[in-house]
């Protein structure tokens, strides 16, 4: 049950931090403080042993959205650039004609093109969603109802983070 607190909290830090949205910092500064405060009387351990990125994730990362203006970090994320790099790489390598580097190029393109259709896009992720907890379609394991509790109440927690626009 601890571990399913923490687990919570972790969560709703993360997503808060990785939005776009404009953030109650003051508010998120207290509940991730709270957080930290919770780890470190719930596993008893010196300050030294606790991973360097859970100490960012909590104890530094409102001062991050303070620094970006009270936003989310989503938009200095790079995490879609290494996919698209990712991506351009096999394309490049495996799935495109290498008789010129102009078919190559055209080839490369049409693929990403349709890779990043939203409509294909949806259906992609839609298709590849499988739970292995629940065996249900629409999300997977991490995000499973089973494991995080009620979706709405987690949702109703990150959303007071955020200043209505």
């Amino acid at each position: 049950v601890l571990l399913h607190e923490i687990f919570v909290r972790l969560v709703v830090i993360l997503r808060v931090l990785s939005s776009k949205r404009t953030i109650r910092a003051a508010e998120l500064r207290h509940f991730s403080k709270e957080s930290y405060q919770f780890i470190l009387t719930t596993y008893p351990c010196p300050v030294s042993q606790i991973s360097p990125t859970i100490h960012i994730i909590f104890g530094h990362g409102w001062q991050l959205v303070e620094g970006n203006d009270g936003r989310g970090l989503g938009n200095l994320a790079e995490g879609g650039i290494e996919a698209s790099n990712k991506l351009l790489r096999r394309f490049r390598s495996l799935l495109s004609r290498k008789i010129s580097p102009s078919d190559n190029l055209k080839d490369t393109l049409t693929r990403l093109w349709a890779y990043s259709d939203p409509v294909l896009n949806e259906m992609r992720v839609k298709i590849s969603q499988k739970c292995q907890l629940c065996k249900q379609e629409g999300h997977e394991r991490s995000a499973c109802s089973l494991i995080l509790g009620p979706k709405n109440l987690i949702d109703a927690l990150i959303n007071s983070f955020f200043i209505p626009t």
